[in-house]
């Protein structure tokens, strides 16, 4: 890494157009997490290009992981519906998201932008289910 920054390479974010394909489902994702201040103002994420996603060579105001954690947390009521999941398959995916992200920061692999975003959309989705699960019990 620090021969490209050397060399005055630049990563490049990870395109995510061919998995969007309809015009009308770009404009809403460009309108999110492009166009918007908010994520820069209020979300304190290091977008690093190589570690977001960007649409139309524009890139995300934040990482893969906390778009998956931003989706995640729109989405999280479903998994309220996934009322026969197990509570072991919540906690599993709660240490996904530990594990990809700590042995990441320690430098013992190096994950990927897929592996990121899922296991931030993983994450809130158990914590709600977790939760509701602690509450009623």
């Amino acid at each position: 890494m620090i021969r490209r920054i050397l060399r005055g390479e630049k990563k490049q974010p990870l395109p995510i157009d061919k998995f969007v394909p309809s015009l009308s489902a770009k404009k809403l994702i460009t309108k999110i997490f492009i166009d918007t201040a908010f994520w820069r103002r209020h979300w304190h994420c290091h977008c690093l290009p190589e570690r977001s996603f960007s649409l139309n060579k524009r890139q995300f105001q934040i990482c893969a992981r906390c778009t998956g954690l931003e989706v995640g947390i729109i989405i999280s009521p479903i998994s309220l519906i996934a009322s026969n999941t197990p509570s072991s398959l919540w906690q599993l995916l709660l240490l996904l998201f530990l594990l990809d992200g700590s042995t990441q920061a320690l430098g013992l692999r190096k994950s990927n932008n897929s592996l990121r975003f899922v296991s931030g959309l993983a994450t809130p989705m158990a914590i709600v289910r977790l939760a509701l699960e602690k509450l009623i019990s």
